[in-house]
């Protein structure tokens, strides 16, 4: 069965109240980001997708006036609940694509973990638009470096059992990396990449809701996800100690220095 992109793209609302167990990010990439941007209190933000509002919060305790959008009506509603005390922050359950705003308006845009679901004629260049000159725009993401070891790489054969049918699922959203995509664009000119390597370790029970995160696994069958959950449980608890370390490396992109008038 080949799963659409569409239907992945708006899975997450899905499973919206399972979203609080993502891991976010490493409190340097936000220092850095604030240092390359040079953002300040009276700056224009916007963010694209945020999800439960893990960075929208991280950057929304520091006074900075963000517009946050995302297509998830429930995740909207938990961005709101998790932001509740930052008069600061406005959201919109709207998609980037339909946004509706005028050019030059941002002094700083950033999307975490959501930029990908944007066809790539139109993220990087509509993002030049809306920011003003100098602006600068930052996407970032979790990834799991290679190669999987231990529980990763022993859990491949249950991934095998249950989406070897769905391999094409895996083959959306290939295409141009963030690099390449900025550069062909050539809206911007100072292109900076920052790596983060770090852990976290996550308990039976809620690794399982961390799967539950991922559109792959929401699309899946109910019969045939309750038995792939259930697997992967079984092995944490029998031969991981009930837990899970998993290892990160977190990709920043930034660039600060928009290349139109």
């Amino acid at each position: 069965m080949i799963i659409s992109q569409n239907s992945l793209k708006n899975s997450f609302d899905i499973s919206a109240n399972d979203y609080n167990i993502r891991p976010g990010y490493p409190e340097k990439l936000y220092k850095d980001i604030m240092s390359i941007s040079k953002i300040t209190k009276s700056d224009k933000i916007l963010e694209i997708g945020c999800g439960t509002g893990q960075a929208t919060v991280a950057f929304a305790k520091f006074g900075f006036n963000i517009l946050c959008i995302d297509i998830g009506k429930n995740l909207c509603k938990l961005t709101a609940e998790n932001c509740k005390e930052y008069k600061n922050v406005r959201i919109e359950n709207i998609s980037f694509e339909d946004l509706q705003s005028e050019a030059n308006t941002f002094n700083f845009i950033y999307s975490a973990s959501a930029f990908h679901w944007i066809p790539y004629g139109i993220g990087i260049p509509k993002a030049a638009i809306l920011l003003k000159n100098f602006g600068c725009l930052a996407i970032f993401r979790n990834h799991h470096h290679r190669p999987f070891t231990g529980f990763f790489e022993e859990s491949q054969t249950i991934y095998d059992k249950y989406f070897r049918k769905s391999a094409e699922t895996n083959k959306i959203n290939k295409g141009l990396s963030f690099e390449a995509q900025i550069k062909k664009n050539k809206l911007f000119k100072s292109l900076e990449i920052i790596e983060y390597r770090w852990e976290k370790t996550f308990k039976a029970d809620d690794y399982i809701k961390l799967l539950n995160t991922y559109s792959g696994n929401i699309v899946l069958d109910k019969k045939v996800k309750t038995k792939f959950y259930s697997d992967i449980y079984d092995l944490i608890v029998k031969k991981y100690n009930g837990e899970v370390v998993r290892p990160y490396l977190t990709r920043l992109y930034t660039d600060s220095r928009k290349n139109i008038r």
